[in-house]
């Protein structure tokens, strides 16, 4: 591990969905992170390559994930602001 380029351990678990920041730099304290089966020191970089785990079960890198929101406002409500201030015409 080259301590001058890559990820902070803390950053990277977080990035990928498992912990918050805090959340990681606890489960270092407790020695529960392993990078290619070392228990690292607060503040330890990885690579690509470098195998993370947690409780020893290997934890993945971040999956892009497509997201999709739709946001469109109710019939009501369209509704309601077209004919605001005026009597409805049926037809």
């Amino acid at each position: 591990m080259n301590p001058t380029a890559g990820t902070r351990i803390n950053k990277y678990l977080s990035e990928i969905g498992y912990c918050s920041r805090r959340g990681a730099d606890k489960l270092i304290e407790e020695a529960r992170v392993t990078i290619n089966g070392v228990v690292p020191a607060m503040g330890t970089k990885i690579e690509e390559g470098d195998i993370v785990a947690v409780d020893g079960i290997e934890v993945g890198k971040k999956k892009n994930r497509t997201r999709l929101f739709n946001f469109q406002q109710t019939r009501r409500d369209c509704m309601h602001y077209r004919y605001k201030g005026r009597k409805r015409q049926h037809h």
